[in-house]
């Protein structure tokens, strides 16, 4: 992976900008809803 541009540095997540560029990059059904599964249900290690 290589960074094409360079935002500079943030003292916080920007979480709203991030969003915003994802809903505008990203097909309409990408962000929508609820995935179809959870990280925490999956079968433990053992």
């Amino acid at each position: 992976m290589e960074y094409l541009r360079d935002h500079g540095l943030w003292s916080d997540f920007p979480y709203e900008r991030v969003e915003r560029d994802f809903r505008a990059f990203y097909p309409a059904g990408f962000l929508a809803g609820e995935p179809g599964e959870r990280f925490e249900d999956g079968v433990p290690l053992r």
